[in-house]
């Protein structure tokens, strides 16, 4: 199961799964990884990095806790997200854990940060992650949020809504896919494109703009 935080608004705060359970040579470990942190560090909002590797008897871990090996208090007003897999005898790992709730180490006034895409630009023609963008931006709480792309002559290319609390409208980190194609379902032309994110949040509204650059 997910990494869930056990509470939220600390710097120190524990992690708890349901057991794994390896079929074939038996479970030894946990992986654990994270990501979030300072909202202008898109490498760490985006990459996932390996916390620890600890023994399969516990399935939990605290973050922040100096008693784990590399271990100290986040810093406030952050947002970090978990997941974790299970280590098998064998060293067969098993898939990663579903995304828990993101955890926020204590309050944030801001009602979106951390706006950017990557990559940017990007190149329709290129298969997988390099033939599309992800829009990612930190919200301070579970908010209603649109995402209106514009060619630069202020047409509407395409649409996104997201209702609070799901995936691009939660409080944290999130990341929307634009594969570059507009609402019809064909692929735009190269060109400079505007994205403009309107939240409205239980604290307020606001609304931030992103350039994005298609080359073909």
């Amino acid at each position: 199961g997910a990494a869930q935080p056990l509470e939220q608004g600390k710097t120190s705060y524990a992690l708890r799964w349901n057991p794994s359970t390896q079929k074939n040579s038996g479970l030894v470990a946990y992986e654990v990884q994270e990501r979030g942190g300072d909202a202008k560090d898109l490498a760490g909002v985006v990459l996932w990095r390996t916390l620890n590797v600890i023994a399969s008897r516990i399935p939990s871990y605290t973050v922040g806790d100096p008693n784990f090996a590399g271990e100290s208090p986040r810093s406030s007003g952050q947002y970090f997200s978990y997941r974790v897999r299970g280590v098998s005898a064998a060293g067969v790992v098993s898939v990663w854990s579903p995304l828990a709730t993101n955890v926020n180490t204590g309050f944030t006034s801001e009602i979106i940060t951390g706006v950017s895409n990557y990559p940017n630009p990007f190149d329709t023609r290129k298969g997988g992650p390099a033939g599309k963008t992800v829009i990612t931006y930190i919200l301070g709480g579970d908010s209603d949020v649109t995402i209106t792309i514009y060619d630069l002559l202020g047409y509407v290319v395409k649409s996104f809504n997201f209702p609070p609390g799901s995936d691009g409208g939660r409080a944290g980190p999130n990341f929307v896919t634009w594969e570059g194609k507009n609402g019809a379902g064909a692929f735009v032309s190269k060109g400079g494109y505007i994205a403009r994110i309107k939240v409205k949040s239980p604290t307020g509204s606001a609304t931030t703009l992103r350039k994005i650059g298609v080359i073909h």
